[in-house]
């Protein structure tokens, strides 16, 4: 099984996860991947409109798991929840530059859901205390999710980590890069690849001690 990543640099890394957590899973298009690189996998998503389609997905494939959940820095509060009429990018905030850079995405609706936390997750058993690769990408709302995680990122199990990110706020109140990197190496959680697009956003890919021997680069 290929357990060897290749970053937009060109510098191979050996791929070391086994359990992800994947938190904005939208309709599950990851699960075959995990699956395929035997990643046991625990997929989050708000959106209750396409929540079925998410769940259908993780079903077929095995030892991925599904939960409709919103999830945010606090436990049972009401949010809005801004459905977009492209389902994908609605978020818990409203829309800021995007829709400047996306004139085609329109609001379709707000909906009123009541939140949860990754630690309460923890909590109620719903997921293993062992993940080593969390994925997040919420349109804007990382770091709140983030917060509620925290529990989970003292456990210092957490090896690797995908966040989307803004070099400058695109979503209403969303934190930029800077201050999701200061927050997570406090959890041992280090920069390692981003590359902006042309809008300002980018999926940023975090490593623990990238520079001991787990994270070596590879020789061609």
């Amino acid at each position: 099984m290929d357990r060897t990543i290749i970053l937009p640099t060109g510098d191979k890394i050996r791929f070391e996860a086994y359990k992800v957590l994947h938190i904005g899973a939208h309709k599950g298009e990851e699960a075959i991947k995990y699956c395929s690189m035997g990643i046991e996998g625990w997929h989050i998503e708000a959106n209750p409109e396409i929540y079925e389609e998410l769940k259908a997905k993780v079903n077929s494939c095995e030892r991925q798991y599904s939960f409709s959940y919103c999830l945010s820095e606090k436990e049972d509060e009401v949010v809005d929840f801004h459905i977009l009429n492209t389902l994908q990018g609605s978020s818990c905030l409203e829309l800021g530059s995007v829709k400047k850079n996306y004139p085609k995405i329109k609001l379709q609706k707000t909906i009123k859901l009541k939140t949860t936390t990754v630690d309460a997750m923890l909590r109620r058993n719903e997921i293993p205390t062992d993940i080593d690769f969390l994925v997040i990408d919420v349109e804007g709302f990382e770091m709140s999710v983030l917060k509620g995680a925290k529990k989970l990122l003292e456990l210092r199990n957490i090896r690797y980590a995908l966040i989307e990110v803004a070099a400058h706020p695109i979503h209403k109140g969303q934190a930029d890069y800077i201050e999701v990197c200061s927050f997570l190496k406090d959890y041992n959680l280090y920069l390692r690849h981003v590359m902006f697009n042309g809008h300002g956003w980018a999926d940023a890919f975090f490593q623990n001690n990238y520079w001991d021997d787990i994270g070596k680069k590879i020789e061609a």
